[in-house]
């Protein structure tokens, strides 16, 4: 039930069935559909859910300032991501996505 409506959420973007599937891995780590919801909204600021996205020293879906990501596949930005929010904001994306709003950068 929980994938069915993160897909479903994540389809209110119109993401591809690739980009769901890097939601559901964002899912999976994360626990928790409010939290996979926030990090849909995240990325969809961020990059469009393009893991090629580039802004000046940003890279990849979430934008991270390190240049490894752009050798990265999609799964493992998603999961480099999941690292950082673990680091910066005890796991949650809420939180991450917060503070973009509230900073512009997250």
């Amino acid at each position: 039930v929980l994938n069915t409506t993160i897909t479903n959420s994540a389809n209110a973007y119109g993401l591809t069935r690739q980009q769901q599937d890097w939601a559901l891995v964002a899912m999976n780590h994360l626990g928790e559909l409010e939290e996979a919801q926030c990090w849909v909204r995240l990325i969809w600021q961020e990059s469009r859910f393009n893991p090629n996205a580039r802004n000046g020293s940003h890279y990849g879906l979430a934008q991270m300032r390190n240049d490894n990501v752009r050798t990265l596949t999609p799964r493992q930005q998603v999961r480099w991501h999941m690292r950082y929010l673990d680091h910066r904001y005890n796991g949650s994306a809420c939180k991450a996505e917060r503070h973009l709003k509230k900073k512009g950068w997250h």
